[in-house]
């Protein structure tokens, strides 16, 4: 009996010796059955081995760690501020005027307008929308606002004009002028006629302080515990009431605080060659909210100063020169 061939054998043909056939081995097998298992493994978990749907959801994907922290990084911020704090930002109106024709009851109960305030005189105004019962934050910003002012050659009445108006239509003319008299302490002025007209608190109804927050884009809200959530921010306004700059939180270094005024009033309360250089030097920089040094400026009043002094040393050598001529032709005494 024939011995039976194996797999690999060669075998004889009328045209010539057959190729041999290289059957799959042990390990080919094992490789391929491994792939198939692998393939079953990965297939999504909704789909039986024939892709039919068997009603489940297909399972997410896991990402990976590095795939999570790229979108962490660009997933937007949440606000993670008290609920009763959202939503309230300044929206500021720079260049924009505020109406005149509010009308307000001051610390004596007399009814005024705010453009009462506005002047011809270059009197910038710096308002403050505030509510006098406020256990912490409309103290702290009126307190460190005029003890900035206090560090100031600057006098109210004369050089500004405060005008802080409470929001809260409880509030009463009492209220306000207790708070008056503690700003007026704080700021630390001789209590002339000027100075007192310079410092003025008002009260005002519901609808009369929602327009002026319209008005200067400072919002605010009652709380169901009488309180009120509002931002910290004061205005400066020029002399007409046009808005001319914020100053936000509770920082007020009197340098920023200077050149705001001067930039209201266009440097009409400068009484000194320091407060002209400062108010030339010195421009806002609305990134970073702060007033940044200028290069060209320097340059230009450095050309400035160069010329003042050319100008005084021409004028005292002429004045050297006309003394030593007119000493030459006086007689000399016998």
């Amino acid at each position: 009996m024939p011995s039976p061939r194996t797999e690999n054998q060669t075998t004889t043909t009328d045209r010539g010796p057959a190729p041999a056939r290289r059957g799959c081995g042990a390990g080919a097998r094992a490789w391929v059955g491994a792939c198939v298992a692998w393939c079953l493994l990965a297939m999504p978990s909704g789909f039986a081995v024939g892709g039919m749907d068997d009603g489940l959801e297909p399972e997410e994907p896991a990402l990976s760690p590095a795939v999570e922290a790229m979108l962490e990084r660009i997933r937007p911020e949440t606000d993670n501020r008290p609920l009763e704090a959202q939503g309230l930002e300044v929206e500021e109106r720079t260049g924009e005027r505020v109406p005149g024709e509010l009308v307000l009851t001051n610390s004596r109960g007399r009814a005024v307008t705010l453009g009462s305030y506005f002047n011809d005189d270059g009197r910038p105004i710096i308002l403050a929308m505030v509510y006098y019962d406020c256990p912490v934050a409309c103290t702290a910003v009126l307190d460190r606002m005029c003890a900035s002012l206090a560090r100031l050659n600057y006098e109210p009445g004369t050089d500004y004009q405060i005008v802080a108006v409470s929001f809260d239509h409880t509030e009463k003319s009492s209220d306000a002028a207790i708070k008056k008299e503690l700003a007026l302490a704080a700021l630390d002025k001789p209590l002339t006629p000027e100075v007192r007209a310079g410092v003025a608190f008002h009260t005002t109804d519901a609808a009369t302080a929602r327009m002026l927050s319209d008005a200067t884009g400072f919002p605010y809200r009652l709380l169901p515990n009488g309180e009120y959530s509002h931002p910290i921010a004061v205005m400066i306004l020029t002399p007409d009431g046009t808005i001319s700059r914020y100053i936000h939180g509770f920082d007020y270094p009197p340098r920023r605080v200077r050149l705001a005024l001067l930039e209201a009033s266009e440097g009409r309360i400068g009484s000194s060659i320091g407060d002209m250089f400062l108010a030339m030097c010195f421009l806002y920089d609305p990134r970073s909210g702060a007033y940044t040094l200028q290069a060209f400026r320097i340059m230009q009043g450095g050309a400035i100063l160069s010329a003042l002094a050319m100008v005084a040393l021409i004028l005292t050598l002429r004045i050297r020169e006309t003394m030593r001529r007119k000493q030459s032709l006086t007689p000399a005494a016998a």
